[in-house]
């Protein structure tokens, strides 16, 4: 069977979008089926996922809004490095503020929806013969992708179609009347043209159901690749290693959405255990990697926690996994709201292959998916912020800290389950998804 893989996100571009797209590709060409792939083309490279594609003839690499992935680039080159007051910089943090003024959240939905258009106005102009093709799969964000998509469908109607979501189509904090009208008519258009959906969470099942979808959905989470451990940095590791070796040491890789990924909990619970004698500071340290440094850093200041704080800005993925394998706790922040339930960030999936505590930190309503996730993991731990007494985060803490530093031993999680999430067994589920699909045409 032959597939046409749509994806702005695809290797090897170094975002976190980009790895289960990738992943699903990778193993349904190990399944037998030829996948071609139309993608975005991205400046930073992903070393890891450039392996997962080498070789690979068939992807179509298609260009976005010139100008809006030269300042994306710009910005992860500066977070590498100590940043320098500049014309480009002050261009860029002016333009932040500016369109955050008029915009607020939306405007990074609005720069999505511009880069994207034009990466589906760009793709047209390759010559498809969409009716070689058994299957469009189309991973959504942005809209592009399924712009793109959509236009194929309607050029050959026999193809089957199948949407695979990681976010909704109409995120929560999208206010504007105007933009919510138009996307719900592009919502309801694409519902329209799809054959099958395939969703990473039970929560993005329960959006499309309540927004009129009425054919068939799987979820397929995201999940972890145990090629990828191969590729972790050694050098960094050792380093990393090497400082903490007398430490226990949290770790958060990935992005900080404002007013979505709150970890600042994390420093209040170490902030009133130090201040109570129950653990030493020197004996802490909390790293972070990711573009976002600014609200990391700026979040350990309140608490008076920079000293022990370090972010090493956006780095290598490579690097990143050196970073987590070598930490002791895992830390992420995700939320979950009456609209946006089901939030399970690809960064839960990527940690479980380390094998090591995860501190999950979640904005919103309690009973996150997360929760059923991790609750089998006795280490791990899912604190709600805004309804968690700060004292069970303080004890979980605590109960880490005694393990590591005064019984000296090895932080570790181990459950079968966690099999679960390898993509090489996730990918089998989408194989047969596929093939009961062409049987039932």
């Amino acid at each position: 069977m032959k597939i046409l893989f749509i994806s702005y996100y695809f290797a090897p571009a170094n975002a976190v979008a980009s790895i289960r797209t990738t992943k699903i590709v990778k193993y349904l060409e190990k399944n037998g089926f030829i996948v071609d792939v139309i993608c975005g083309k991205f400046p930073i490279k992903d070393e890891i996922l450039e392996r997962d594609i080498e070789g690979k003839r068939n992807i179509f690499y298609i260009d976005g809004f010139k100008f809006i992935e030269n300042l994306r680039k710009y910005k992860r080159e500066t977070s590498q490095k100590s940043p320098k007051l500049n014309w480009k910089s002050f261009i860029l943090k002016v333009s932040n503020k500016i369109l955050g003024k008029i915009f607020g959240l939306e405007k990074y939905f609005i720069i999505e929806i511009l880069n994207s258009y034009f990466f589906f106005q760009n793709a047209k102009k390759l010559k498809i013969n969409i009716n070689q093709y058994d299957f469009i799969i189309s991973s959504f964000g942005p809209v592009g992708s399924l712009l793109l998509a959509n236009y194929y469908k309607k050029k050959n109607p026999k193809v089957k179609y199948i949407l695979d979501l990681r976010d909704p189509i109409i995120p929560e904090y999208i206010n504007s009347g105007i933009l919510k009208f138009f996307l719900k008519r592009f919502e309801k258009k694409t519902f329209n043209l799809l054959d099958y959906a395939v969703v990473v969470s039970e929560g993005l099942k329960e959006y499309l159901i309540d927004n009129g979808f009425k054919k068939g959905i799987s979820v397929i989470t995201n999940g972890y690749d145990l090629e990828d451990i191969s590729f972790v940095d050694e050098k960094f590791l050792k380093e990393i290693e090497k400082n903490n070796s007398d430490k226990i040491t949290f770790c958060y890789t990935g992005t900080l959405y404002e007013g979505k990924q709150d970890i600042s909990k994390l420093f209040l619970a170490l902030k009133q255990l130090i201040n109570e004698g129950k653990i030493q500071e020197n004996k802490i340290s909390i790293y972070y990697a990711g573009k976002d440094e600014d609200i990391f850093l700026n979040t350990a200041k309140i608490y008076n926690l920079d000293n022990i704080s370090k972010s090493y800005g956006f780095l290598p993925r490579k690097k990143s996994l050196a970073l987590q394998a070598g930490s002791d706790i895992l830390v992420l922040a995700t939320w979950n709201t009456n609209k946006e339930k089901g939030v399970l960030t690809g960064k839960l999936f990527e940690y479980m292959m380390f094998k090591k505590p995860i501190l999950a930190l979640v904005s919103g309503n309690k009973k996150a998916e997360i929760d059923q996730i991790l609750k089998n993991l006795t280490l791990s731990l899912v604190y709600y912020n805004e309804h968690d007494d700060i004292k069970n985060l303080k004890d979980y803490i605590l109960k880490v800290y005694n393990i590591k530093i005064l019984q000296d031993q090895i932080l570790t999680e181990y459950n079968e389950a966690i099999n679960e999430y390898n993509y090489r067994n996730i990918v089998k589920k989408y194989t047969r998804i596929l093939e009961d699909i062409k049987n039932l045409s």
